[in-house]
């Protein structure tokens, strides 16, 4: 019996790479061919362009690749590659690398492409600001600023994991609390004085409860803590010192709390 789910499958991913091929070719025949030269560029542009969009799940990167110097020094040429793929930029013109206003237009669109801005433009204030902004992991590559507190707190506001970047604030409560907020997990990265702290721990566990694993063995042992954890998450017995999982209170709630949970996962 015939498969035509199958045989479709086959035939668009024919006629996508097709496309692709067809723009490809448009570029080498543009670049061989005479003719007005600025109309023939504007081609170029825009076919490049055109094969960048065309299809987001293949190597933008070899595709890059394939492109003359002229794309590679082109601003709307790299910045449409820079969406799918900030690795982009290591093959750019140096100029491009080197141009502040474009870098800084760039970083809005792709945090992490600071990654590969020329070291003086990463020292820049701005432009580590707003690619902070657009991803908080870009810290890691912003190494001028890890001990800069307005830095870190607009980068762990965008994405908590990006604590782990920063040595220097890991015992700083207000860093701390604000990378916690979505990133219950990031307490890994908190000091131990911050671990054993039980209003931060528990404001990390309540957003995730595997955060509990994290904290101090005080935490951990202390039963009237986790008491307050298993009444919300019975998982979070898992979590407990081993003296405690066997205490027959915390079993009591956390199996109380289980069968809520149970309850409410059936009557969705």
């Amino acid at each position: 019996m015939i498969n035509f789910i199958e045989i479709n499958k086959i035939k668009n991913k024919y006629l996508k790479y097709k496309k692709k091929y067809l723009l490809l070719n448009n570029i080498f025949k543009n670049l061989q061919n005479g003719g007005n030269h600025e109309k023939k560029e504007i081609y170029e542009i825009h076919d490049a362009i055109n094969i960048l969009r065309s299809d987001k799940n293949y190597n933008t990167v070899n595709e890059f690749l394939f492109f003359s110097n002229k794309l590679r020094d082109n601003e709307y040429v790299v910045l449409e590659a820079i969406k799918q793929d900030s690795h982009i930029l290591q093959y750019v013109s140096d100029r491009l690398k080197n141009d502040r206003n474009f870098i800084l237009i760039l970083v809005k669109q792709n945090g992490l492409a600071l990654q590969f801005v020329s070291p003086i433009l990463q020292t820049d204030k701005e432009i580590v600001i707003e690619a902070i902004r657009e991803n908080g992991l870009a810290l890691k590559y912003a190494i001028e600023f890890q001990n800069n507190k307005e830095v870190v707190l607009e980068a762990v506001k965008q994405n908590g994991w990006a604590i782990e970047y920063s040595p220097k604030y890991k015992d700083n409560e207000d860093i701390i609390l604000e990378a916690i907020k979505k990133y219950g997990r990031t307490l890994q990265f908190a000091s131990e004085r911050l671990r054993d702290n039980k209003e931060i721990v528990f404001k990390a566990v309540m957003q995730n409860v595997k955060a509990l694993q994290f904290a101090s063995d005080k935490i951990k042992n202390d039963k009237e803590f986790i008491l307050s954890v298993v009444k919300q998450y019975s998982k979070g017995i898992k979590f407990a010192s081993e003296n405690l999982k066997k205490d027959k209170d915390i079993i009591f709630e956390a199996e109380k709390q289980k069968n809520i949970e149970l309850e409410k996962y059936n009557s969705k």
